[in-house]
């Protein structure tokens, strides 16, 4: 334990104090101790768009999405549920090669292509709109009204 507090000096001011094991503490202290003194960093999808980076990190998602198509089932038995995983792994192996290969990545579909195009449009134009025209061509953009 003297390590730590050995340590404990060399730690940048944002990173919270190390508890003493022998002060008794509740869970919530611990959590609001570490949530006040790390500053929050903002997941700002408009600079993202302005950027032409993707506007979800969201690959989890995706991938969940991904595997439900491939397995054709919404509640497969077991076995369809191992065969289906073997499936979409040597399917992820061929990428995989593909990748390590140095092909291209497949293209974006051209709807979501478009989409991106009228989004990136409407956001470049942001100081000439009001937030409920931005909003309304962002979901004009993707058919959601």
């Amino acid at each position: 334990m003297s390590e730590a507090r050995e340590m404990e000096n060399d730690f940048p001011p944002q990173v919270p104090e190390i508890p003493n094991p022998e002060t008794p503490q509740e869970p919530s202290q611990i959590i609001s101790t570490v949530a006040t003194n790390q500053p929050y960093e903002m997941f700002s999808v408009y600079q993202r768009t302005l950027d032409g980076e993707g506007r979800t990190n969201n690959h989890a998602e995706a991938a969940h999405r991904r595997l439900q198509t491939e397995l054709a089932h919404d509640h497969p038995t077991l076995y369809a549920l191992i065969d289906g995983l073997k499936k979409a792994q040597a399917a992820r192996d061929v990428e995989y090669e593909e990748f390590v290969r140095g092909d291209a990545p497949p293209q974006k579909r051209q709807k979501f292509q478009l989409a991106d195009a009228r989004v990136l449009a409407i956001l470049e134009d942001y100081e000439n709109r009001t937030h409920i025209e931005i909003l309304k061509g962002i979901s004009q953009s993707h058919g959601m009204i």
